[in-house]
């Protein structure tokens, strides 16, 4: 259970952050449609969590990290996108890791 109130909690940060605008619902071109064969989004997983699909953290983890893997395969590092996924990336990978060291936790 404190893996998943915890999680949520870095999920809502992640809502909010003023980077994750382009991640925030899923994407609706045919373009993202068509490359990216595993979509995922922030609204995709806030659904997935009221669902209880993630019983473990690395489930969690993955489908976020799959929102910014797509967003390399759409976008170049220097665009805005591009430079939105590099930002929220960090502040994920920043919030995760005090969330494992307060919890004593690893993801292997």
């Amino acid at each position: 259970a404190v893996v998943s109130t915890q999680s949520t909690g870095i999920l809502r940060e992640l809502q909010m952050h003023k980077m994750s605008w382009p991640f925030r619902e899923p994407g609706k071109s045919d373009s993202e449609t068509d490359v990216i064969k595993e979509p995922m989004d922030l609204s995709t997983i806030h659904k997935k969590f009221q669902k209880k699909h993630y019983p473990k953290l690395t489930l969690f983890v993955k489908d976020v990290l799959r929102v910014f893997s797509n967003a390399r395969q759409l976008y170049s590092e220097d665009s805005q996108r591009g430079r939105c996924a590099d930002t929220l990336e960090r502040y994920f990978v920043a919030k995760l890791n005090e969330f494992k060291l307060r919890h004593g936790l690893t993801l292997s």
